[in-house]
């Protein structure tokens, strides 16, 4: 894969399999739901360390902006420059601010809790659509350092690289929204109204 040499992916089809009941685990026909019980504490680790990656490259883009001169003056003292940066600032700490709730939350109810799966999955929706933004708005600001893999723009080099993987595993965006509006759905109350 893009990310690694060593996650390769591969499809295995199992026809006519059977598993002697002494090597299930747990129930047969649950094996979903042991799967689904890993899926909230990974996919908040997953927006643990995007966030952490999409905070280094923000400082290196604000390091860049402050240092970089361009016709005599700093690259930061353009309004456009500041825009990006306004938005990059404001995309991490607002995730980052829900990350902290919901991991409060999951401190509070325990990770399994039937009440953190539409938030988590909307936390990371969050997390990596900010990435995207984060990214793209990097590698702007540092132009050709920002798509150089050596010196001064390789960490927002490797962050534009691979800021759309996580974005994939753990549930793709489109799954992850569905599913937080779906929970929203069944808890929304039936007498509620207009």
């Amino acid at each position: 894969t893009k990310y690694s040499s060593a996650a390769g992916t591969v499809f295995i089809a199992y026809e006519d399999a059977v598993v002697p009941t002494k090597c299930l685990f747990g129930k047969e026909g649950k094996g979903f739901q042991i799967i689904m019980s890993n899926f909230n504490h990974e996919r908040w680790m997953i927006c643990v360390v995007n966030l952490a990656r999409a905070r280094k490259c923000t400082e290196e883009t604000f390091k860049w902006a402050m240092q970089r001169k361009i016709f005599g003056t700093k690259l930061v003292e353009q309004a456009v420059i500041r825009e990006k940066l306004a938005q990059m600032f404001s995309s991490l700490e607002t995730v980052t601010a829900l990350q902290y709730e919901v991991t409060y939350s999951m401190c509070q109810k325990g990770s399994q809790s039937p009440l953190l799966g539409g938030r988590i999955a909307l936390l990371k929706y969050t997390v990596t659509r900010s990435c995207h933004l984060i990214a793209d708005n990097a590698v702007q600001i540092l132009g050709g350092r920002g798509v150089t893999r050596t010196g001064m723009g390789r960490i927002v080099e490797a962050f534009h690289r691979v800021y759309k993987i996580p974005a994939v595993y753990g549930g793709s965006e489109e799954i992850l929204a569905d599913l937080a509006v779906r929970m929203a759905i069944k808890a929304f109350p039936a007498e509620a109204k207009l």
